[in-house]
């Protein structure tokens, strides 16, 4: 008896370090198709990138681009995480290299629509009850430097401007997309709009996925929201970006303490 369970002792051990290993490997394919650091330098002097995923690999990703000297930023939510979000999440990084670079889009709401579309199709959805309702929430801005300005598209997704007044504080205003996914959702799809916004030198831009703001934790162990997020920001606005990641991780590891990492999380910070 001893025997046998030493042998399926030692089996469970040789599976588990298999699986591992292959998600691990998985992680390696996703890091390499995710901007790194010094590509966001490229477009932007002062940036950050607080990149935490739940299990090894992540459902949420960040994406940038250039076309015709337009800088096409995306943070995106995929459903799920782990595997099932790593997929997807890499889907959604290989159909947006391919709707930007192939078809040169550059309109947010077309991309979206565009995206929509191919999301759709490569998950054979039908809209039929019961089916599952994959797909991503995600922030599409087209940023153009030249012009100061912005025209974004949004999918279920909130992202902050934070702005000096003139008292030389900054202002936090917050901006909401449509109340749709990029996905199957009900029976009609629904255009997506688009927004312009004209920006400032110094204008601070964050944006996020949901795991941040819904991580348990502080004294009670409850959501840290996004209320205390917005406090969050303003109080570290006026710090080089790279100060600001590291904050960021401090208050998100000190309000978490012994409780477990509920979802993928991701913070981009840029500064114009």
């Amino acid at each position: 008896q001893n025997t046998q369970i030493e042998y399926q002792h030692k089996l469970i051990e040789i599976k588990n370090k298999e699986i591992t290993d292959s998600i691990f490997y998985a992680k390696n394919i996703q890091t390499s198709l995710i901007p790194t650091k010094q590509d966001f330098e490229k477009y932007f002097e002062e940036s950050f990138i607080l990149f935490k995923p739940k299990d090894i690999i992540s459902g949420d990703f960040y994406w940038i681009s250039e076309k015709e000297n337009k800088i096409i930023f995306v943070t995106a939510d995929c459903t799920g995480h782990g595997v099932p979000g790593g997929c997807m999440s890499m889907r959604g990084i290989s159909l947006l290299n391919e709707i930007i670079n192939e078809y040169a889009l550059t309109e947010p709401a077309l991309v979206m629509s565009k995206l929509r579309k191919k999301v759709i199709t490569s998950l054979k959805q039908k809209g039929i009850s019961g089916e599952h309702q994959d797909g991503m929430d995600l922030t599409l801005m087209v940023i153009d430097k030249k012009d100061s300005s912005m025209v974004y598209s949004s999918a279920n997704h909130t992202f902050y401007l934070l702005r000096k007044n003139g008292n030389n504080t900054y202002e936090l205003k917050q901006f909401k997309g449509d109340k749709q996914p990029v996905g199957i959702y009900g029976a009609k799809l629904r255009p997506f709009s688009q927004t312009e916004v004209k920006l400032q030198k110094g204008d601070l831009l964050y944006t996020f996925s949901d795991g941040y703001a819904d991580q348990f934790g502080g004294p009670h162990g409850k959501k840290f929201k996004y209320k205390q997020l917005q406090q969050v920001l303003l109080g570290i606005a006026h710090l080089p970006m790279e100060e600001q990641s590291g904050l960021l991780n401090k208050i998100l590891v000190s309000w978490q303490g012994n409780m477990e990492q509920v979802d993928d999380i991701v913070v981009v910070g840029i500064k114009i």
